[in-house]
C-alpha cells in the first residue's frame, strides 16, 4: 500500500494524486492514506514506503508457444500511446523477469496518465490496484471533473535500469517524467508545466513479483532529483 497525496493547483481546486503519480501539482495538502498502488510517481523528494496491494488479482502478461511447444521469452514491450497522450522513451531490450517488470511499471504509468487526463477511472485500474485504490482514484476524478480540470498534452516517460535481485523477490528500475508537452488548465486559466508543479523528475521504484504470473506490483518510490 502506498501513502498517496492529494495535491491543488494554486489558483484553482485541481486535484491529483501523488502515488506512482505523473500527477501532482503544487501547494499540496495533507497525505491521504489511501491505499493506491501508484502508476506514476510521487512529487516530493520523500519515499513513498509500501507494501503490496491487496486487490484484484491482475491479468498475467500473455506467453506466445514456440514451435517445441515451450513458452517464448516475453520482451519489454513499447506501450506508447500517442492519442492518450503518452511515449515511452529508449525501451530497453529485456527478457524475463526483468521485461516483466519493465511491462509492469509502464502499465501503471498508463493507466493513471489514462485517469488523470479523461476525470475517469480507467477500467485497467481495478485489476491493477484493486477496489480501494478504484474507489480513491474516483474521488480523485470526480474532484476534478467538478473543478473541471482539464489535463492533457503528451508525458514521456523513460524507465531504465530494470535490475532483479538476486533471490528474484525484487526489481528495482529508474523511472523519468517529462511534462514539458502536457497541459494544465482550469476555468481560471492555464499553466505551465513548472507551474502546475509538474517539473523533470527522476525516481527509483522497486517492485515485487505480484499474485499473476508476469505482473510486479510496486513495492517502494524513492525521489532521487529530476531528470
Amino acid at each position: 500500500m502506498v501513502d498517496t497525496t492529494e495535491v491543488q493547483m494554486r489558483r484553482a481546486g485541481v486535484v491529483a494524486l501523488s502515488g506512482m503519480c505523473a500527477l501532482a501539482l503544487a501547494s499540496c495538502s495533507a497525505a491521504s492514506k489511501a491505499d493506491v498502488g501508484p502508476s506514476v510517481l510521487p512529487t516530493k523528494a520523500t519515499s513513498a514506503a509500501a507494501t503490496p496491494t491487496q486487490g484484484a488479482t491482475p491479468a498475467a502478461t500473455p506467453t506466445t508457444a514456440t514451435s517445441s511447444g515451450a513458452p517464448a521469452q516475453r520482451g519489454a514491450q513499447d506501450l506508447s500511446d500517442p492519442k492518450l497522450g503518452i511515449v515511452f522513451a529508449d525501451v530497453p531490450g529485456l527478457t524475463g523477469a526483468a521485461a516483466d517488470a519493465y511491462n509492469s511499471l509502464a502499465r501503471y504509468e498508463t493507466e493513471y496518465w489514462r485517469t488523470l487526463t479523461t476525470n475517469k477511472v480507467s477500467p485497467g485500474v481495478s485489476e491493477l490496484y484493486g477496489t480501494d485504490a478504484a474507489t480513491s482514484l474516483k474521488k480523485i476524478a470526480a474532484a476534478n471533473a467538478k473543478n473541471k480540470a482539464d489535463i492533457g498534452g503528451t508525458v514521456h516517460v523513460t524507465i531504465s535500469d530494470v535490475a532483479i535481485a538476486k533471490n528474484g523477490r525484487s526489481a528495482t528500475a529508474t523511472v523519468c517524467d517529462n511534462f514539458d508537452q502536457a497541459t494544465f488548465k482550469d476555468p481560471s486559466g492555464t499553466y505551465t508545466p513548472k507551474e502546475a508543479g509538474f517539473g523533470p523528475r527522476r525516481q527509483k521504484v522497486t517492485v515485487t513479483p505480484g499474485p499473476a504470473n508476469g505482473f510486479w506490483r510496486i513495492y517502494k518510490i524513492e525521489t532521487e532529483g529530476s531528470c
